[in-house]
């Protein structure tokens, strides 16, 4: 296939040319009605953004440009077929599940997993069998998950229809994925890989392998966090024939909007070529300035987290993560945004950096200065350390189900969760329904509270937590 071509912004681009008389949505037609901000704004653009169309193709049953921009993207990632996603990777999890595992089906989970498998749980009624990754002391961080970990969940639990890996992790870390894959396929089960952070893997021999390379049989990119595509941008990828696609197709159908963004779309079609034509060259260059980054840090006697760590535990790291190690990742947030850097995300124990393609050498002048002065902060007096593997009583689906109480956060000890609570970014749920609520757990989100007006917001509750009545 030639992956020059860009077939959905080729087919818009004819299209518009037209200049058809509009009678039907969306209302603003080609831009002309939108509120005056608006279109000067988006300017030209606002006229790609059109409804389903014969000339154009539909997203629920593409047959012209979407099925031609889907079989070049699946070319590029290494896929045997991809879906293109403007719910972001959320519906996308979500629908895997959903089209994977039926009710009361067992699956085997990474704990530090994203809020959306909560939601597929809850969705297809499967039971979540959970592995509590590995956790890092000197780092005060989890790790990724290890090939013996999911020996053992998949001995244990037979009858598990899959296993569910988050990788590369929000720090950039990656597990053992080939060695996993034959462990999973050897018993005969499904191996999910929520990539979300990593839809730019095969575009360098630098980086990690990617899910695709390693034996994964159903993956789900955000494309829009690491590819230059707009927010809300993913893809899932299928190899091999383990999986029903049907059913995680008519699942897509059910949690996707029937009135998809073809500015999306297209989005999605272009990065897409661009990184196949030139994506070795631009990330090239993105992992030089993140290795003048880590030699900035070096010089500011600032602690991060090392590939040849990671490698000497078993695991892998995508160097354009730059994850700062420090007891004061708020204060340091604020240093950060003082020099107008905003970063991924911050925690009481990390900063977490992340360079793409859209990064250049002047990016680091102001981050040079700020990071000599969170090298400078006073030790911070709370380091949290985590509980061991959390205790479920209810799938997130059963305690959905349940009659609720609300309780004051202090009472909550021992009590189950009905709901999730989400430290975000990066939106890893600390409490899922179903769990028993610790006094750790409580201690520590009194202390997230602390931050919440500074780079942290907790989605739930957080004076009276919800529980099982």
């Amino acid at each position: 296939m030639d992956q020059k071509k860009a077939p959905i912004y080729e087919a818009l681009s004819r299209y518009v040319k037209k200049r058809v008389v509009k009678l039907h949505v969306p209302g603003h037609r080609y831009g002309v009605g939108l509120p005056i901000e608006l279109k000067r704004l988006l300017g030209k653009s606002a006229s790609f953004d059109l409804s389903v169309l014969e000339d154009i193709d539909s997203l629920a049953h593409p047959e012209s440009s979407i099925k031609d921009a889907q079989e070049l993207a699946a070319q590029a990632f290494g896929a045997d077929e991809t879906l293109f996603l403007v719910n972001g990777s959320t519906s996308g999890v979500t629908a895997i599940i959903l089209g994977v595992c039926s009710e009361n089906e067992e699956i085997i989970i990474n704990r530090n997993m994203h809020q959306s498998v909560v939601a597929g749980l809850i969705f297809s009624g499967a039971k979540p069998v959970y592995i509590l990754p590995e956790y890092d002391k000197d780092f005060r961080m989890f790790l990724s998950v290890v090939p013996e970990a999911v020996e053992r969940a998949v001995e244990d639990h037979p009858k598990a229809k899959a296993v569910l890996i988050t990788n590369p992790t929000q720090f950039g870390i990656t597990a053992n994925l080939k060695r996993i894959a034959e462990i999973v396929h050897k018993s005969g089960k499904i191996l999910i890989v929520d990539e979300a952070w990593g839809a730019h893997l095969n575009f360098h021999p630098l980086f990690p392998s990617s899910a695709l390379s390693s034996g994964a049989d159903i993956v789900v990119q955000s494309t829009h966090k690491r590819l230059p595509s707009l927010s809300q941008t993913s893809m899932i990828h299928f190899k091999g024939n383990r999986v029903n696609r049907e059913k995680v197709k008519n699942a897509v159908r059910m949690l996707q909007t029937t009135s998809s963004s073809y500015i999306l779309l297209m989005s999605m079609d272009l990065a897409r070529r661009q990184m196949a034509l030139e994506g070795k060259a631009l990330w090239g260059k993105v992992i030089k300035l993140a290795e003048e980054a880590r030699v900035q840090a070096r010089k500011a006697n600032l602690k991060y987290l090392e590939r040849n760590y990671l490698k000497r535990r078993g695991f892998d790291l995508d160097e354009t993560f730059l994850t700062l190690i420090t007891e004061n990742g708020f204060d340091g947030w604020k240093i950060l945004n003082k020099h107008r850097i905003e970063p991924e995300f911050a925690s009481l124990n990390q900063i977490v950096l992340i360079f793409g393609i859209g990064n250049n050498k002047k990016d680091l002048l102001p981050l040079i200065q700020a990071l000599k002065e969170i090298s400078s902060l006073k030790p911070g007096k709370k380091i949290w350390e985590l509980d061991s593997e959390p205790k479920v009583v209810f799938s997130p689906r059963q305690a959905s189900l349940r009659a609720v109480k609300r309780i004051k956060i202090e009472d909550a000890v021992g009590e189950i969760s009905a709901e999730m609570i989400v430290p975000y970014p990066p939106g890893i749920p600390l409490l899922i329904p179903g769990e028993v609520i610790t006094g750790n757990i409580v201690s520590y989100l009194k202390e997230l509270k602390k931050y919440s007006s500074g780079g942290m917001n907790i989605l739930g509750d957080t004076e009276e937590l919800k529980v099982i009545a």
